[in-house]
C-alpha cells in the first residue's frame, strides 16, 4: 500500500473515530450538567417540619358560629346547628414553630390535617377516606397557610387557626385526635415538596377549662400508609365513625 492509499484509509478511519469522540464528549458533558443540576437542586432544597415533642397552646371558648379563615356566609351555612354559648374553640396565640431545616428558602408554605383516629370518652373511632371527604374533616376545611409563608433556611413559621373538627366540636366531646400533618411548600425553582408528620392533638375538657390544649409532634411519616404504629395502639378496639 502506497502513501496515497494509506492516507485515504487513515481519513476513512478518522471520520468514525472523530464522531465517536464527539459523542463521548457530549455524553460526558450531559452527565456533568445533570450532576451540576442535581447538586444545585439539592443545595436549594428546603426541608420543613415541626420539632418533635409536645407544644402547649393557649385557647379559649367563644360564642360564635363563624369559623376562622372561612368566608362568613359559608361558615354560617356549615354551623347553623350550633347551640348558643361559649363552645367554639379558638387559639389565643400563635402556635407551631414550623422550621426550615434545608439549605434553600421555602415558598408558599401551608399545612393540611389528614385525620385518622378520633377519641371520644373511652372509645376510639377510625376516620376513613369517605369521612375525610366531608365537613369538618375534608382537606379543604383543614388547609392552613403558614405565617410567614416564605421561610429562609433556619427560620420558623407559626399558625393561628386550629384543626376544624375541634373548633366545631361544640359539645366538647373529643378528647384526642390522631392526624398526619401534610406540610406543602415550593423551592426557588418552583418545584413542589411535601413532608408528612404525625401529630396527636389533646383537647380533653379538663385542659380546655384550664385554657390550654396540647399538640404532640411525632416522627415524619414515609409514604402514604398510616397504621397504629405511627400513633400507638388505642386503649379500646377502634370503631368506624
Amino acid at each position: 500500500m502506497g502513501w496515497s492509499e494509506a492516507a485515504q484509509v487513515a481519513q476513512v478511519i478518522a471520520v468514525p473515530v472523530t464522531a465517536l469522540g464527539i459523542i463521548v464528549s457530549l455524553a460526558i458533558g450531559i452527565a456533568t450538567l445533570r450532576e451540576l443540576k442535581a447538586e444545585r437542586l439539592h443545595r436549594v432544597r428546603p426541608i420543613l417540619r415541626f420539632p418533635n415533642g409536645g407544644q402547649v397552646i393557649p385557647v379559649e371558648l367563644s360564642d360564635s358560629s363563624y369559623l376562622p379563615g372561612f368566608e362568613p356566609q359559608s361558615a354560617l351555612s356549615l354551623t347553623r346547628n350550633r347551640q348558643k354559648g361559649n363552645n367554639r374553640l379558638d387559639a389565643t396565640a400563635l402556635w407551631g414553630n414550623l422550621t426550615n431545616y434545608g439549605g434553600g428558602a421555602a415558598f408558599d408554605a401551608k399545612i393540611t390535617f389528614l385525620y385518622y383516629r378520633l377519641f371520644v370518652a373511652n372509645d376510639c373511632f377510625v376516620i376513613d377516606q369517605m369521612k375525610r371527604n366531608d365537613f369538618p374533616y375534608a382537606e379543604s376545611f383543614n388547609t392552613i397557610p403558614a405565617s410567614p409563608s416564605h421561610l429562609p433556611p433556619g427560620q420558623s413559621a407559626s399558625f393561628r387557626r386550629l384543626p376544624t373538627p375541634i373548633v366545631v366540636d361544640y359539645e366538647r366531646a373529643i378528647r384526642r385526635i390522631d392526624a398526619v400533618m401534610v406540610i406543602i411548600y415550593e423551592d426557588s425553582f418552583k418545584l413542589k415538596h411535601e413532608t408528612r408528620q404525625a401529630v396527636r392533638v389533646f383537647v380533653d375538657i379538663e385542659r380546655i377549662q384550664k385554657g390550654t390544649m396540647t399538640m404532640t409532634f411525632l416522627e415524619e411519616v414515609i409514604g402514604n400508609t398510616v397504621d397504629s404504629s405511627v400513633f400507638g395502639s388505642p386503649e379500646t378496639t377502634p370503631m368506624s365513625l
